[in-house]
């Protein structure tokens, strides 16, 4: 699915058997249209539920009514929800296949901030402690895939 350097992406292809298994969509877009959904989903990803709901209402082939909206983006965000999981568990499963470790060391001080530690959550991320803009401000922390991260 992914070249051993290349961490997945969200793409039309992951989005598909959660698009076609989601039962509003199902009864709002004609089969045929689903690969069109998901690549127009796929260009614009990652958005929220309302903006993918304006891609669904452009592709409906049903007269639609105010009801629909309430119902379609709690649709949504259930899907982009599994998406979001179908896309962790094929970064988890990619990381493992290709071997993927850590190049730095936790302490390495890069763009983002300081190396904390391994994400246990996503696959191949750190989590970068952000310098605090102030003394008296809580630490901040962001998260920080391998490939992304630049020492200074």
């Amino acid at each position: 699915m992914c070249s051993p350097s290349k961490r997945p992406v969200v793409t039309a292809e992951l989005m598909l058997p959660v698009l076609r298994k989601e039962p509003f969509l199902v009864g709002v877009i004609e089969p045929d249209l689903v690969p069109d959904v998901a690549d127009g989903f796929a260009r614009v990803w990652p958005l929220g539920a309302r903006e993918l709901a304006n891609i669904v209402r452009s592709k409906a082939r049903v007269d639609w009514t105010p009801s629909h909206d309430a119902v379609l983006e709690s649709a949504l965000e259930e899907f982009v929800g599994a998406v979001d999981e179908l896309l962790r568990l094929s970064c988890w499963e990619w990381a493992v296949t290709n071997n993927i470790r850590s190049p730095l060391l936790v302490g390495t001080v890069i763009e983002q901030g300081t190396i904390d530690g391994i994400c246990e959550q996503f696959a191949a991320t750190y989590r970068v402690r952000r310098p605090a803009v102030e003394p008296s401000l809580l630490q901040t922390y962001q998260l920080v895939a391998f490939e992304d991260a630049k020492p200074v």
